[in-house]
């Protein structure tokens, strides 16, 4: 038994020795499976975090010192920038934090209905887009907005307002409210402070309310309650009085009447038919001034102040009414009627609206200098034209938009100069360099934003030393539908990159040049540039095109169709687009021939095919990104041991 026994206890000790280096084995194995999938599993968590993981990369506060009245809404007490870099893992700001940094008691019976907004990546102030709840009343010097505010890559603005109590027991002459913290997901930033203070002067102004529809001369329509509970008005010759209009009030001005500061506030409406007299007249966002009759006088009022999201509906020939034009970034002006006298004084524009369809053609000289938003022209008159002659610079911060109308800008000594910010797009109208009072074309050198659209209507430039300059770092994209388009000569500058989106980009005239410079890119796409004109590719220029012909030197048939064609044998051909089989043409290169600086095979599928129909010898880079080149019997040379992918 015994033996037995120790035959059986070395049969299990055999049998154990070997479950336990199965068990090992399949252990480790087992741990090396899960140790793989680990590290696969947060290589690839790390990889998309690694991506482009967003960051905040400033937190600042924006300077404003304006003047507050007492007894007006939605006045702007401070604003905070965030900046933030990175598309991925995008950050949330949770709360804002405040601090009231002037007399505690004055602030407290003085500022009501505390709010939060947002205007995105618009540094421009107006209140349409609310964040978190109403603060009442303050209670305390540091007071909190929590919320859940998504940022987007760039610069994001909040702004903070309040009520203005019309408290006039509180001897307070300023104000000061500012943001001391911001917490962006769990972690918490010290906004960097202005370079001066934040402090607004509080005005020592009485206000009174508008009860009602009615004229400002009438003592009836003011009261020094909102609810017209408070005392009526006994006189006009208070000079610290100010008059509201309240949301939902549309006043008139038919008797001229003189107030020392009328306010339309947020959704209140003035109409008037004669000069307002006011040492200040402010339209503030949302509120609307309507004038409807002939100013022969614009001393009245001695400022017309526009605030951001503020409306003005000019619908009289005479000259602009105010001394001082304010108008703000995004306030608007919408120009129904007009005639020389309107342009004749020098105006800064937030955004302005052409809109009269039954106009002569009118002069608008130095009158739009400066438009810090858009110019929209709706209408003007079925052959009437707004012209100018003159040789100064026209600045467009934003958009010129055109959906009718006739727009002719162009010197006939010199060359006016179009700088615009943003888009050019024209549905349906025309701007040219042909001036009604001119027999011949002017000149205009117009400098092109980020967007050229043409859906419709016409672009004819037309004179000697007219031109479209392509001169700013980064790509403006050419779109042109069934519209009738006659291009000036053309500069591609160091850093910029005109792409041509669709088939067409217009026609070349005759003694005109479409010119790449150096460092210069034109990407055609698979549109084609035709005319009487000439094309000239620079040294260290870049040309692309998709067109299944290539380029050539002759024929009217590829993506360059000019009377006069000029390549450089020391610039970047690119072969690009969908095209399962696109050839290169056949184009002469100067001053060595057959021979570019880079030549770059970018085929949209790694199938399609670049045929040769010429010898080519590369004194830079050959760079085959995807798709494949047919020699077709030809030599590819190259000064480089080997291709670039």
């Amino acid at each position: 038994m015994k033996r037995r026994f120790k035959n059986s206890s070395r049969q299990i000790g055999r049998l154990g020795l070997r479950t336990l280096l199965v068990s090992a084995t399949i252990g480790m194995l087992a741990f090396i499976a899960i140790s793989l999938f680990l590290i696969h599993f947060f290589r690839n968590e790390d990889g998309k975090a690694i991506g482009d993981p967003m960051v905040v990369t400033d937190s600042r506060i924006i300077a404003d010192s304006s003047t507050l009245y007492r007894g007006s809404s939605l006045q702007l007490l401070s604003g905070i920038k965030i900046s933030a870099k990175g598309s991925s893992n995008k950050l949330s700001v949770t709360s804002f934090t405040f601090s009231n940094q002037i007399n505690e008691a004055h602030s407290n019976k003085l500022i009501r209905n505390l709010r939060l907004w947002s205007t995105a990546s618009s540094d421009q102030f107006s209140p349409s887009r609310q964040l978190g709840n109403t603060i009442a009343q303050l209670y305390q010097s540091n007071f909190t907005f929590d919320l859940n505010q998504s940022l987007q890559q760039g610069d994001n603005y909040f702004w903070l307002t309040a009520d203005i109590e019309s408290d006039a027991t509180v001897d307070a002459e300023y104000l000061q409210i500012t943001c001391i913290a911001t917490k962006i997901g769990t972690l918490s930033y010290d906004p960097i402070p202005t370079s001066r203070r934040l402090v607004h002067k509080l005005l020592k102004n009485k206000p009174y309310y508008s009860t009602g529809n009615a004229d400002i001369s009438d003592l009836k329509a003011w009261n020094s309650r909102r609810d017209g509970a408070g005392e009526p008005l006994l006189s006009f010759s208070n000079p610290n009085a100010t008059f509201h209009i309240q949301p939902g009030h549309i006043l008139t001005n038919r008797l001229s009447g003189c107030l020392p500061t009328l306010i339309v506030e947020r959704n209140g409406v003035l109409q008037s038919t004669s000069s307002v007299k006011s040492d200040l007249l402010e339209v503030q966002p949302g509120g609307i001034f309507f004038q409807l009759e002939k100013i022969v006088d614009p001393s009245n009022p001695k400022i017309l102040s526009l605030k951001n999201g503020s409306q003005f509906v000019n619908q009289q020939s005479g000259y602009l009414p105010g001394k001082q034009k304010r108008f703000d970034k995004q306030s608007v002006v919408i120009l129904k009627d007009f005639s020389n006298q309107t342009f004749s004084q020098s105006v800064t524009w937030g955004n302005v609206i052409i809109d009269n369809a039954n106009m002569e053609s009118v002069d608008f000289a130095n009158g739009l200098k400066k438009v810090q938003g858009d110019l929209e022209i709706r209408k003007t008159g079925s052959k009437a034209t707004i012209f100018t002659s003159t040789t100064d610079s026209i600045f467009i911060g934003g958009n010129l938009q055109m959906t009718g109308g006739h727009l002719a800008i162009g010197s006939k000594d010199g060359s006016s100069t179009l700088i615009i910010g943003d888009q050019l797009n024209i549905r349906n109208g025309s701007l040219s360099d042909r001036i009604p009072e001119i027999k011949n074309s002017g000149n205009l050198h117009l400098i092109a934003g980020n967007l050229i659209q043409i859906k419709d209507g016409e672009l004819l430039l037309e004179g000697d030393h007219s031109q479209i300059l392509f001169t700013r770092s980064g790509i403006c994209n050419w779109k042109q539908g069934e519209s009738n388009v006659l291009l000036p000569s053309v500069m591609i500058s160091a850093g910029a990159v005109l792409n041509v989106i669709g088939e067409k980009i217009g026609q070349i005239a005759k003694n005109k040049e479409l010119v790449v410079l150096k460092d210069g890119q034109l990407k055609l796409n698979e549109a084609v540039l035709f005319g009487m004109g000439g094309f000239r590719l620079e040294p260290h220029g870049t040309i692309a095109t998709a067109n299944p012909a290539g380029l050539n030197s002759d024929g009217w048939f590829g993506a360059i169709q000019t009377a006069k064609r000029h390549f450089s044998s020391h610039s970047v051909y690119i072969f690009d687009g969908n095209s399962n089989l696109q050839e290169t043409g056949i184009f002469y290169t100067v001053p060595q021939p057959n021979t570019v600086k880079d030549f770059v095979i970018f085929k949209q599928s790694h199938s399609a095919v670049v045929k040769m129909m010429q010898s080519f010898h590369i004194n830079g880079r050959f760079i085959q990104k995807s798709g494949s080149v047919n020699k077709n019997s030809f030599q590819l040379t190259t000064n480089l041991a080997r291709k670039e992918n």
